[in-house]
């Protein structure tokens, strides 16, 4: 299980391989993403990957299309469509967020 560390809020939450980052924020008892529509349509859940890129799974031509209408730069994912691909106990993965709304 990767650990995934939410900056700048330095909250660490654990994440398993084929899990979806926005599902484990979910159960968080406070928020730490603005989320809307969990679909791809709105960017609204935009993250900066930090460290650990390499181990998520590969954004689709949609999810790409979006960040491209969004200007998103290149270390920028959705978090609705980041899912860990690869799984290992010494993954860290550093994830920067945006203040919620």
């Amino acid at each position: 299980m990767a650990q995934i560390t939410l900056l700048p809020l330095g909250i660490r939450v654990p994440l398993a391989e084929g899990e979806r980052l926005l599902d484990v924020l979910d159960d968080l008892e406070r928020p730490v993403l603005p989320l809307a529509c969990r679909a791809m349509n709105c960017g609204i859940c935009r993250v900066r990957l930090q460290a650990g890129n390499a181990a998520m799974r590969a954004a689709t031509p949609r999810e790409q299309q979006l960040l491209r209408q969004l200007g998103a730069a290149p270390d920028e994912r959705l978090a609705c469509q980041l899912v860990l691909e690869t799984d290992a106990p010494d993954l860290e993965i550093a994830i920067e967020t945006r203040a919620p709304r």
